[in-house]
């Protein structure tokens, strides 16, 4: 790989000049091969990429290109010549079991890169949950990213101090400078002071003093299990939960737990907090159950419309569910409808390229942490092209934004909140 441009463009030249001059067949893949255009792709100053189409009109070499569709036609359609030499085979992202075994062929490099051992649940975890909730990224790239972050993880893990270590010896220092500040004052207070720090820094002592023999116990045993038998560190399923965790802000120990499970309690924990609304918690209960059983890939977890009178409960209800029963769905969005009534104000929601302040912020917020719900408080009140934006949420999951991105809502659990028809509620 090359980091500038200039450098890309010699080292393409160097390899084109070698294959000229050899009297074998070779079939050459370039990766990103927009490179070869640069900035200059009105100029006739790119040498290599002359050369190249000199080797692609004479015959004298096969090649493989790969690039972005977006980037294709900025680029290569802006060259007829050019685009002639290749025919167009667009490369659809590959299924999470075609990612799995990708994985697994990478595998033995991955072991002997950072010298774990890579477990095959791990493998089938990083492409599940990359697939799942990393968005903006495409299957194998951002499964082969997770594993290869998590195994810097494990290798990080063992050869570095234990937490709990570096934690009490940072202590013991704090304690060691308050001794020596304490022991220059004479005043009773101090004195007090100074033998609770002295008696404090006895038990931190004490207590380093057994993690460390501990530590050097084990780490010693696994360096001679490294030398005698090559162990292996493993590279196990809460690794790359862990990583994975660190990469979306989503705790995967409450994703391991089924909504089903969660659902189980859900009527008990309500209606602790909500009282004498049974046959609300039971229709809402159901509604949750069903979209668990049945669920699409495609939808939403669940959207849900609370209609009601003000002072009803609805939004003690929302606060009520999330609190008790669905708190694996943070953050919360809570958003007042009736501060979008006009149209101009659906870009407060979803315009992510303003630069006023807090403009686009749903989509923002639902873009990083897309494991959520929200709240749409008054949803009658919004502008109809505020609803009309959203019945693509509601019927697809998910929304582009300005900078045509897809924003998912998969995950997420809606709530609209609404005054309309209270009279015959």
């Amino acid at each position: 790989g090359t980091s500038y441009h200039d450098e890309f463009q010699q080292r393409l030249k160097s390899v084109l000049k070698d294959i000229k001059c050899s009297n074998d067949s070779f079939i050459l893949f370039i990766d990103e091969i927009h490179l070869i255009f640069g900035d200059k792709i009105n100029q006739n100053t790119n040498d290599a990429a002359d050369l190249l189409k000199a080797m692609l009109g004479r015959d004298e070499l096969q090649c493989i290109g790969a690039t972005t569709l977006d980037i294709y036609k900025e680029y290569i359609e802006k060259d007829p010549t050019f685009e002639t030499y290749f025919q167009q085979i667009f490369v659809e992202e590959v299924s999470i079991n075609d990612c799995i075994s990708i994985l697994h062929s990478l595998k033995d490099r991955y072991e002997l890169k950072f010298g774990v051992q890579i477990l095959d649940s791990a493998l089938i975890l990083a492409a599940q949950l990359s697939h799942h909730y990393i968005i903006n990224q495409f299957l194998p790239d951002k499964a082969i990213d997770l594993i290869d972050e998590a195994c810097v993880t494990a290798c990080a893990q063992i050869d570095s101090k234990p937490e709990i270590i570096d934690q009490l010896e940072r202590r013991k220092l704090e304690l060691d400078v308050e001794e020596t500040a304490l022991s220059q004052k004479k005043d009773k207070a101090s004195e007090q002071r100074l033998k609770e720090v002295q008696k404090e820094l006895i038990d931190f002592k004490t207590k380093l003093q057994s993690l460390e023999l501990r530590h050097k116990a084990e780490k010693e045993r696994v360096d001679q299990l490294r030398k005698l038998k090559q162990e292996l560190r493993n590279l196990q399923i809460k690794t790359v939960q862990d990583q994975f965790g660190r990469w979306t802000g989503i705790s995967v120990s409450k994703l391991s737990q089924t909504e089903s499970d969660r659902l189980l309690i859900l009527h008990e924990q309500t209606n602790q907090i909500i009282v004498e609304q049974d046959d609300t918690i039971d229709i809402i209960v159901n509604n949750l159950t069903n979209r668990v059983e049945l669920s699409s890939p495609n939808r939403l977890f669940a959207s849900l419309l609370f209609l009601g009178i003000t002072n009803f409960g609805k939004t003690q209800l929302e606060k009520a569910l999330r609190l008790k029963s669905l708190n694996f769905l943070k953050p919360m969005i809570h958003i007042n409808m009736s501060e979008y009534t006009e149209s101009r104000s659906v870009d407060r929601l979803i315009d992510t390229l303003s630069n006023y302040l807090d403009y686009g912020q749903l989509m923002e917020d639902v873009r990083q942490q897309p494991y959520g719900l929200i709240f749409f408080d008054d949803f009658e009140k919004a502008h109809p092209q505020i609803r009309n934006s959203f019945l693509e949420v509601l019927q697809h999951g998910c929304l582009m934004n300005e900078k045509d991105e897809m924003v998912d809502f998969k995950n997420t659990l809606i709530i609209l909140a609404s005054n309309i028809g209270a009279q015959y509620v």
